[in-house]
């Protein structure tokens, strides 16, 4: 369930990754990792925008065992730290993190 009140946020940040997705396929550098067995079975799956990350690093990697080249999604932490520094900067009087609950 998504907050009515970032929906248009997220999804003009789907879009804007979506263009992303675009240079990056128009580069040959669309590939997201996917489980072993889904990637077996669907062979050119890591390619589709369905899988690509909805918040993807900036930074391209290469996987040690099959050689091809992927982007990974942000790592957690960097989330963390936002929130983190928007709670310190809105003074809260209370620890904030991304499972504190919003109280209406």
């Amino acid at each position: 369930m998504i907050p009515e009140k970032i929906i248009q946020d997220l999804s003009d940040h789907i879009r804007k990754f979506k263009q992303i997705y675009e240079r990056d396929k128009a580069m040959g550098n669309n590939r997201v990792k996917l489980p072993d067995s889904l990637a077996k079975k669907y062979p050119n799956a890591d390619r589709e925008w369905i899988w690509y990350w909805v918040f993807p690093t900036i930074n391209l990697y290469v996987d040690k065992n099959d050689g091809k080249t992927y982007k990974h999604h942000i790592h957690e932490s960097v989330i963390q730290k936002a929130i983190k520094k928007a709670a310190t900067k809105s003074n809260l009087p209370k620890k904030i993190s991304a499972h504190t609950p919003h109280i209406y």
